[in-house]
């Protein structure tokens, strides 16, 4: 299954942050959501997330919408970090796994 097609310049990948325990993170003091990833083992990629406009900060939703050059076909994998008001920083625990199909 894939998650993204390649070139594409609508597409959004949101993310809901949660802690250990399954509970959404409040980002609303949050200075910063970024998203750190690799496409098929290639240079890492940083982008700023922003808190979606559509849920409540409170939610932990952050999403970022790709620019058609950054999406390519491969096995994209990816973390997030967020940076609280205090500049304390957590990144996510797992990695993320997303596959980008050509387009027909």
């Amino acid at each position: 299954m894939f998650s993204f097609v390649a070139n594409d310049d609508a597409s959004v990948l949101s993310i809901t942050c949660r802690d250990r325990n399954g509970v959404a993170i409040d980002l609303t003091t949050a200075l910063a959501v970024r998203l750190y990833y690799r496409i098929d083992g290639g240079s890492l990629q940083t982008k700023t997330m922003v808190i979606d406009p559509d849920q409540v900060a409170n939610t932990g939703v952050a999403s970022y919408r790709w620019l058609s050059a950054e999406l390519i076909a491969g096995k994209m994998v990816a973390e997030v970090e967020i940076t609280d008001a205090s500049s304390n920083v957590l990144t996510s625990n797992r990695t993320l796994t997303y596959l980008i199909r050509e387009r027909l």
